[in-house]
């Protein structure tokens, strides 16, 4: 049998305890009596030397005194030595190994009981890992699988199954079909990086990015014609003349193309077909604006007659608006009635909510210059609060809501928004000279100032920049 080692280092701890105890002990008693001995021989040597000192001075005084009788000797003779007691130095040095016995023999036999004890118990070999990786054999059943103990029951609460009966899904879909989006957001993606561009290096990144797209097998599909459309529509207002009229009819013949891709892109292409037209009354006089723009509004009916939807709805309102500011008074009133209906029914979408609003304030202004329909002008001031309270406004819309404060009386905000708009990048002609109508009328108040000062001179620069 084999002693585990901390407990044979722990008896050897004790039994070297009680050797250096009693060694100890008896180194104590025997150097405490040499000293002793060494001590009263020292005083008896000075003694001795007293003795004899006194003794010379009484043989030099003279005869005539009476010798005194001698006193007894305070010390014995040199050759005698006071009593020892070594005695009580033995018996104590004894009561000492006799303490330290006393204290070691418990211990020593609690360690020779452990030790006899652990000889007699057993040791146990550590357990093996090598039945963790043993293989196991080949006629081995494998376990039962465990049944649950849970068992369900029924209850008034449950309710009914819904038998449901899955729809067969075709996993065979062509990769055109996945293909196509990621086409059609691409080439949108790197038109927005192609409009951060400028001068000839923008023409010839669009160029290059409508030829690669032109000879993609997917390039006539509906979504991807769709962005073909957009971006011949960007490149048409990077340049003018025959070049820009060249873009807006290739424009119109992937409207043509995106027509006959199906039976629902019929008004998608309608409405793309109003957009470009919109696009060539803005490239030609006010004044012979107005053939386009009719032809813009009749088709912008036609597709949302076929697809009523809030964006349609806002392009018809914008476009019997712009008709309005061109027609006669009698026609104007019935543009601005037709603009009016359609921008209340897109402004049931919250996300066109603040396009329609700005479009109805808009209205409501031209509606006013109308000799028939003057004297209006709380209804202007009303959809004008509303509109600022709504938060962030478009170009479009702040522009309709500084003809509002100009026509109300306040220049200097009109003024405001206006150099906020150019801030933007967003101004033109027509912001430009409401600015600086506002700033006229701001000069005839007695409101100008340093304020009316610094907008004076950013209407100049921005006259000069645009």
């Amino acid at each position: 049998m084999k002693v585990s080692s901390p407990s044979l280092a722990q008896g050897r701890v004790i039994a070297r305890l009680v050797a250096s105890t009693m060694l100890a002990c008896a180194l104590a008693a025997c150097g405490g009596r040499e000293q002793q001995q060494e001590e009263r021989a020292k005083r008896a040597r000075q003694m001795r030397d007293v003795s004899r000192m006194l003794d010379a001075m009484e043989a030099d005084k003279p005869a005539r005194m009476p010798t005194a009788p001698s006193a007894a000797p305070a010390m014995p003779p040199a050759g005698e030595t006071p009593p020892d007691n070594d005695a009580s130095h033995s018996l104590l040095a004894t009561l000492a190994i006799g303490v330290a016995g006393g204290l070691a023999m418990p211990a020593l036999v609690m360690f020779a009981w452990r030790r006899r004890k652990r000889r007699a118990m057993p040791v146990c070999e550590p357990p093996s890992i090598a039945v963790c990786f043993a293989e196991p054999p080949a006629d081995a059943q494998p376990p039962a699988p465990v049944q649950p103990t849970w068992i369900y029951r029924s209850s008034s609460f449950e309710t009914m199954g819904v038998p449901m009966k899955p729809e067969p899904v075709d996993l065979l879909v062509p990769a055109m079909n996945a293909r196509v989006p990621a086409l059609a957001q691409s080439l949108r993606s790197r038109l927005a990086e192609v409009e951060k561009l400028s001068g000839p290096s923008r023409l010839f990144a669009m160029r290059d990015l409508l030829s690669e797209v032109a000879g993609h097998p997917d390039a006539d599909a509906p979504a991807v014609v769709d962005a073909r459309i957009d971006a011949q529509l960007a490149w048409a207002t990077w340049v003018r003349g025959d070049a820009a009229a060249t873009r807006l009819a290739e424009a119109e013949r992937l409207c043509e193309r995106l027509g006959a891709s199906g039976p629902g892109a019929d008004a998608r292409a309608l409405r793309r077909k109003g957009e470009i037209c919109l696009r060539r009354a803005q490239l030609v006089k006010a004044s012979i604006a107005l053939p386009e723009l009719d032809r813009a509004q009749a088709l912008f009916d036609a597709a949302h007659a076929r697809a009523a939807d809030a964006e349609t709805a806002l392009l018809v309102a914008r476009t019997a608006l712009q008709r309005a500011r061109l027609l006669p008074p009698d026609e104007a009133a019935d543009a601005c009635a037709h603009a009016l209906m359609h921008a209340f029914l897109a402004e049931q979408d919250a996300a066109c909510r603040i396009d329609a609003l700005a479009c109805r304030l808009d209205i409501q202004l031209v509606y006013e210059t109308l000799s028939d329909h003057a004297g209006q002008d709380g209804v202007a001031a009303s959809l004008g609060r509303s509109l600022e309270a709504s938060g962030p406004l478009a170009p479009a819309a702040r522009v309709a809501l500084a003809e509002a404060h100009l026509r109300d009386g306040a220049p200097a905000k009109a003024a405001a928004l206006c150099e906020s708009i150019w801030r933007d990048g967003d101004a033109d002609d027509r912001v430009l000279a409401l600015w600086r109508n506002a700033c006229r009328h701001w000069t005839g108040t007695e409101e100008h100032d340093e304020r009316l000062m610094k907008s004076l001179r950013r209407l100049a620069i921005a006259r000069s920049t645009l």
